[in-house]
């Protein structure tokens, strides 16, 4: 993809974020037969395996600075799937989908820090909606939120770290190179948790999420991530990414037979409002992140 216009890569978004929203359940299906880490190991793996073999060449002409942000993506992106992965033993998928998606809203507050900028009202706002909406999600009883909401919360921030980095390195470097070692570096980290743990039988179920969420939702949809988000801003990409809570809960009704609260609708309700005030409200992306350039030079 030598060239994309900003519909083209919101396409491309919008169907890997389709990949990402529909793994909730299969991932939820996954840890209950085989412990989180193990199940990364063998998904982070076999994603790596691919990208090793069908981008070998570009690995060997990559450099020391492509390999170490490779590295740094990776780990940040294996902090963020382990947060993820053990939090849904301990909360439903829908749940999940929509605490995931504050990484919308934590987006544009961590470009106010990094950047310096006054918060715009509208991000403001969107985050008091999302707040209260998480709230209404996880406080079922009394103030003391589910361990699973909890850890899905971290991983949120993770995630907002990664599309935060994607955004700033991806323009400099081969984005084959940074797909392959991070999730490379995210393979060699599960392993490494998963040791201690036990191993469990390979079952159909487990089998069938490792390579759907290995081949199509780790490979494929990094690799497609990497490469648009040079042709976008983060904020915008995280705005795109508010569509997985979506494709999360839906799947999680029609598969997985989930049904929220009336409470918890009405926080995802919220979440998701104060997702599309802070990005579609003009004024809140006012003074706000330019377009990044497409990388010089990329085969």
């Amino acid at each position: 993809m030598t060239h994309l216009s900003k519909w083209q890569a919101d396409a491309w978004l919008v169907i890997i974020t389709f990949f990402w929203g529909t793994t909730f359940v299969v991932v939820k299906d996954a840890v209950a037969v085989a412990p989180p880490f193990y199940f990364l190991a063998i998904r982070f793996t076999l994603a790596a395996v691919t990208a090793l073999v069908i981008w070998r060449h570009a690995l060997r002409r990559a450099s020391r600075q492509s390999i170490w942000v490779g590295a740094l993506l990776g780990s940040v992106l294996f902090l963020g799937y382990s947060l993820q992965t053990v939090g849904l033993q301990y909360t439903g998928a829908a749940r999940s989908a929509f605490i995931t998606g504050l990484s919308v809203i934590i987006v544009p507050l961590l470009e106010i820090v990094f950047y310096r900028r006054p918060p715009a009202f509208p991000v403001l706002l969107g985050a008091a909606a999302a707040l209260t909406g998480l709230g209404l999600m996880t406080l079922q009883r009394g103030f003391v939120p589910a361990l699973g909401d909890v850890l899905v919360f971290f991983c949120a921030i993770a995630f907002a770290v990664h599309i935060l980095l994607i955004g700033k390195f991806s323009p400099a470097h081969d984005a084959r190179v940074l797909t392959a070692v991070q999730i490379a570096v995210a393979a060699i980290l599960s392993a490494v948790f998963a040791i201690p743990g036990a191993h469990p039988v390979i079952t159909f179920k487990l089998a069938a999420a490792t390579v759907i969420t290995g081949i199509l939702a780790t490979t494929l949809a990094f690799w497609v991530q990497t490469t648009v988000q040079k042709f976008t801003t983060p904020s915008h990409a995280a705005l795109v990414f508010s569509l997985e809570p979506v494709f999360g809960a839906l799947t999680a009704y029609v598969v997985g037979g989930e049904v929220l609260s009336a409470r918890a609708m009405l926080g995802a309700g919220l979440i998701l409002a104060g997702m599309l005030i802070a990005e579609l409200v003009p004024s809140a992306r006012a003074g706000g992140s330019t377009r990044v350039p497409s990388a010089q030079g990329q085969a």
